[in-house]
């Protein structure tokens, strides 16, 4: 049991963890803390109780702990105006800001070389460079900020004045010692670690996400982004942020990786089995692909030609190259792509190009075709293409207004688990003749919203699915009536 209170007058709050019956749970020690200390550390980082003051007045309540561990012991601690623990804290490690080195290097003459050689050994060898940057600094055109961010995303900045703390540590196993050595918390446990954190009105909301870099991404380890919006307005029970804040978010944290890859020459080399490890994981994932080939073999092969994925998909990336191989080979026929984007909301555009009667349904000669009441030759109005290694993560997406499905007009996935379930009944086009209602070439379902309507929302194209039926007809469409009739 924990008591936080605040001395004389004010606000008294107690936090009881207790099992279903009332008693007092046998172990609280997942994490390893045991001491009020321990938790007082904890609950800064995870909890409300550590603010993010970055340039704000700070609030300055007086806390004491005191902690019951599972053996009867108590431990107290107090604090005054308790905050977020930045990894620059780290007790015993040479830190900087990035402002600071900058200036430093500005005060000296001569070429960028000379410059460091010539720098105040402050400002070398560092376990750690960190800096703040506010609004203004975010919206200065003549910041490094300048060129990643548009309009609409400096008006949001405006808007939720909003600020930024970044961290960038020489080594990302500085976080096990942290959290090890120094929290002593259990082995393998992370409370910080690299990552970017979003919040909201001086609180942390949510758990870190990973800081998408699309090269050097190693960074991502070592760097610790803190986002914070005045007014952000998450939902609170989830803990969800709008998607234009996450996505300005993102750009924010990935530009600030980018600041600090300029001053790596002054952190501390990191020395030790660091600078083996990435060829050693190198061969550890060449073996584990290989090993995976063997028992996920794809081996696709049509008169067309064959697929060069070797591997049944594991991600994504892997749905993508695999539909782009069947467009390529001619399996799936009539689509033209306009765009592709790994940043916008929705991942691509695409034109239907029917040219002929060659594209229509038929159950013998063409059971991938599309229905006749286009009328051919038909072309469309550009449409929305999303691509998923399971369609139960769109499903996902919508739940939480990241994509919204009135937007979508098809979906490629590899496979369709049982979420979709609760949103979508999926009426699948290889049954029958059910593929004469086709409207995208190569469609294997039709996702009809549960509640019932006379339309589909959207087709999808389930590459498990289509494989299967491409390679055994028969026994593919005795599957779709189990599986998708239940």
């Amino acid at each position: 049991m924990s008591e936080l209170s605040a001395e004389e007058s004010g606000t008294s709050v107690e936090i009881v963890l207790s099992g279903a019956s009332g008693e007092r749970p046998k172990k609280l020690d997942w994490l390893g803390a045991k001491t009020a200390e321990q938790w007082l550390d904890v609950l800064r980082i995870k909890t409300p109780l550590g603010g993010i003051y970055l340039k704000t007045p700070k609030f300055a309540p007086k806390i004491f702990l005191k902690v019951v561990d599972s053996t009867g012991e108590i431990t107290r601690t107090e604090t005054v105006q308790p905050e977020y623990f930045y990894p620059h804290e780290m007790p015993s490690i040479k830190v900087a800001t990035v402002k600071d080195v900058e200036s430093a290097l500005t005060k000296i003459q001569g070429d960028p070389e000379q410059k460091f050689s010539r720098l105040d050994g402050q400002f070398k060898r560092l376990d750690c460079l960190w800096e703040i940057y506010d609004k203004n600094d975010l919206n200065d055109t003549k910041s490094w900020f300048a060129t990643a961010l548009d309009d609409e995303q400096r008006a949001l900045i405006e808007k939720h004045d909003v600020v930024v703390y970044s961290s960038f540590l020489r080594s990302a196993r500085m976080w096990g010692d942290l959290n090890e050595n120094i929290f002593k918390l259990k082995p393998g446990e992370r409370i910080i670690q690299g990552g970017r954190q979003m919040a909201s009105d001086y609180m942390v909301q949510g758990d870190l996400s990973i800081i998408p870099l699309t090269s050097t991404i190693g960074y991502q380890a070592n760097s610790h982004v803190i986002v914070h919006f005045t007014d952000g307005n998450p939902d609170i029970s989830r803990k969800v942020f709008q998607p234009e804040l996450k996505q300005l978010a993102e750009v924010i944290a990935v530009r600030c990786v980018t600041i600090f890859k300029r001053y790596l020459t002054h952190l501390k080399p990191d020395f030790g089995a660091q600078v083996v490890a990435p060829d050693k994981q190198l061969y550890d994932w060449k073996k584990d692909q290989e090993l995976y080939r063997d028992q996920n073999t794809l081996a696709f092969k049509t008169d067309a030609g064959r697929v060069t994925l070797l591997s049944r998909p594991q991600q994504v990336q892997d749905v993508i190259a695999l539909f782009h191989q069947l467009v390529g080979l001619g399996l799936i026929r009539g689509i033209d792509f306009l765009a592709t984007s790994q940043s916008d909301r929705y991942d691509s555009l695409y034109i239907l190009d029917y040219s002929d009667e060659g594209f229509q349904y038929n159950k013998t000669t063409n059971p991938l075709g599309v229905c006749g009441p286009y009328g051919f030759p038909h072309i469309s109005e550009p449409r929305v293409l999303e691509y998923k290694f399971d369609l139960d993560a769109l499903i996902r997406d919508f739940s939480s207004e990241v994509k919204y499905a009135k937007h979508v007009n098809f979906v490629v996935c590899w496979k369709a688990e049982k979420q979709f379930r609760e949103k979508y009944y999926l009426s699948s086009l290889l049954v029958g003749d059910e593929g004469s209602s086709r409207q995208v070439y190569g469609a294997t379902h039709q996702a009809f919203p549960d509640g019932g309507g006379q339309q589909p929302d959207f087709e999808v194209c389930i590459l498990e699915d289509l494989l299967a039926f491409l390679q055994d007809p028969e026994a593919e469409e005795a599957r779709q009536k189990l599986w998708y009739q239940e």
